[in-house]
């Protein structure tokens, strides 16, 4: 299916870029998001996953790529670092909160439940890619 690339980013993991990702992703998301109650999911599934490679991909600085785009019904987000890479369990298992109080998982079981599909990528160097769908107007 082709991809209509409505927006890219490359961001530093600071709190400036995150407040800038929010910006990006709100406006993208009140524009394309078929149902108009789910915008705010939508800004919270993107500050998730860009939260999980600020906090969990780097040991320092480093960039994060963005990528919004259309692709069939959906608006998707493609979020993609070069860090430690993801854990196999997050891939290949069920995603479940073990524990409400613990912060392993808790985004992307939020951004599995809340988004119509989602993708986890691990390159095997070094890195991870995760994509989330909304449908679309």
């Amino acid at each position: 299916m082709l991809k209509k690339v409505l927006k890219k980013l490359e961001l530093k993991t600071d709190q400036e870029n995150f407040i800038k990702l929010r910006e990006e992703a709100f406006n993208l998301g009140r524009h394309y998001v078929k149902d108009k109650g789910r915008v705010f999911d939508f800004l919270l599934c993107t500050e998730e996953i860009y939260s999980n490679s600020y906090m969990h991909a780097y040991e320092s600085n480093g960039t994060i790529e963005i990528s919004f785009f259309i692709e069939g019904n959906f608006i998707g987000v493609s979020i993609k670092d070069l860090g430690v890479g993801i854990s196999d369990e997050y891939i290949y298992e069920e995603l479940k909160i073990k524990d409400e109080t613990a912060e392993s998982g808790r985004g992307l079981f939020i951004v599995k439940s809340l988004s119509d599909k989602m993708n986890i990528n691990k390159n095997k160097d070094r890195g991870t890619e995760v994509i989330f769908y909304f449908e679309r107007i």
